[in-house]
């Protein structure tokens, strides 16, 4: 393949990386909104259908994402392999930046799953 050829799928695979954020975001807010708005009415089955929903959802999208962030680093290192010179878009993530971003993946569905929870059974004073 030629090194535009790389670039362009690199390219692609960012752009598929953000809409699989966006869909994250989006199911989020869904799930927050049940929450808040019908969380204490719904029934013990309702509930777990909907916790099902949301942690099959963020897992998918959880690892989907990955593999198309490794795929577009692998297509912009075989790009840099045939023209370093290529006017990549540094973005700083070294060793700890990824790790970084999918750690608060995982305490935002978590910290989902936990308002669920407080909603549905309130501290009683």
């Amino acid at each position: 393949m030629t090194e535009y050829e790389f670039v362009s799928l690199s390219a692609e695979m960012a752009q598929i990386y953000q809409g699989i954020n966006e869909t994250a975001l989006a199911i989020l807010t869904g799930y927050l909104l049940i929450a808040h708005y019908i969380g204490k009415e719904l029934s013990f089955g309702q509930v777990s259908f909907v916790n099902l929903l949301f942690v099959i959802n963020q897992v998918v999208l959880f690892f989907t994402g990955q593999e198309k962030g490794d795929v577009g680093a692998y297509f912009e290192s075989e790009a840099r392999k045939l023209n370093p010179e290529i006017p990549f878009r540094e973005v700083v993530q070294g060793e700890t930046g990824l790790p970084i971003a999918e750690l608060t993946y995982i305490l935002v569905t978590l910290a989902a799953l936990a308002f669920m929870w407080r909603v549905r059974h309130p501290k009683t004073e």
